[in-house]
């Protein structure tokens, strides 16, 4: 799912001619144990430019 998400934001920041180094995306979950171990490398990765934000 984290993929696609950045997948789906690039195609939109590419259709509307947005400056991707002046974003960051940002994936909302209630909590940290929605992700497995997969996911959470992908926010590692620096090639994604995204992270995740807990709301409390």
């Amino acid at each position: 799912m984290v993929k696609v998400f950045h997948s789906n934001a690039t195609k939109y920041m590419d259709l509307n001619e947005l400056d991707r180094s002046k974003i960051e995306l940002r994936y909302l979950v209630p909590n940290v144990n929605v992700f497995d171990s997969s996911a959470l490398k992908v926010f590692r990765d620096k090639y994604y430019r995204s992270r995740y934000e807990v709301l409390n």
